[in-house]
């Protein structure tokens, strides 16, 4: 037995909130899911202006994070061709991350 029928009287309660509430939560979902995946490179960003090495070796591994979401994409059901796009993008910039960390770290 669900909760809403032990909770709300049978008059009060109408199934057809049901798919509204879902669309609603759904929608914000989407609407704020952008933010929360930008968090990861807007918090980079003031290191990388200051071209720290330390945040270009966090760059990398933000980067294979998203490389992960990137392949998601590029090879899952839809077979995104953005999908295919982000992971040659996410691959050069963990190169050069990568690379840019270790000509720093030979320097000094």
């Amino acid at each position: 037995m669900a909760w809403h029928c032990c909770v709300l009287p049978s008059s009060l309660y109408c199934w057809r909130w049901e798919p509204l509430i879902a669309r609603t939560l759904i929608s914000a979902i989407h609407r704020y899911s952008l933010t929360v995946k930008a968090v990861p490179w807007l918090v980079l960003i003031p290191g990388l202006i200051m071209k720290s090495p330390k945040i270009m070796a966090w760059m990398s591994y933000v980067c294979l994070v998203y490389f992960i979401i990137w392949i998601l994409a590029a090879f899952g059901e839809n077979q995104s061709t953005l999908g295919s796009l982000g992971v040659l993008i996410t691959f050069i910039q963990f190169s050069a991350a990568t690379y840019y960390t270790r000509l720093k770290k030979s320097t000094h």
